[in-house]
């Protein structure tokens, strides 16, 4: 048999017609399981929204962070490679200096026998 269901707000009708008038869930015997249900599972959603939202900050944070490390080993790499530079030209600088003493060295050696030869002929 088909039950008119008539869901009515303010004050309910007496007699008869209050059988008709009470909420649905009072016919359907799954309404408080099915109620539980939805209530857990509207929780449940709203947990799930919590964590996405966390999830897209923590996200965002970790962006930002790779994006800081990336250009500081940017900067690390580029601040290496003029360092090597620095040092390459060092050491020739370094090479030239050597060569230079050694040349006044040998200036210095050769004048310092002149002067003695000089000195013994006097």
């Amino acid at each position: 048999k088909d039950i008119l269901v008539i869901v009515i707000r303010g004050p309910v009708f007496t007699g008869l017609f209050a059988v008709w008038a009470r909420p649905y869930h009072r016919l359907n015997p799954d309404y408080e399981r099915l109620k539980i249900q939805c209530v857990r599972a509207m929780s449940d959603l709203q947990s799930l929204q919590n964590q996405h939202t966390n999830a897209l900050k923590r996200c965002e944070e970790v962006a930002k962070e790779t994006d800081f490390y990336h250009t500081l080993h940017s900067r690390l790499l580029s601040d290496q490679t003029q360092l090597k530079d620095d040092v390459d030209m060092l050491r020739r600088e370094n090479g030239q200096l050597l060569r230079e003493r050694n040349l006044l060295q040998q200036s210095w050696e050769d004048m310092k026998r002149l002067h003695e030869e000089d000195q013994k002929e006097i």
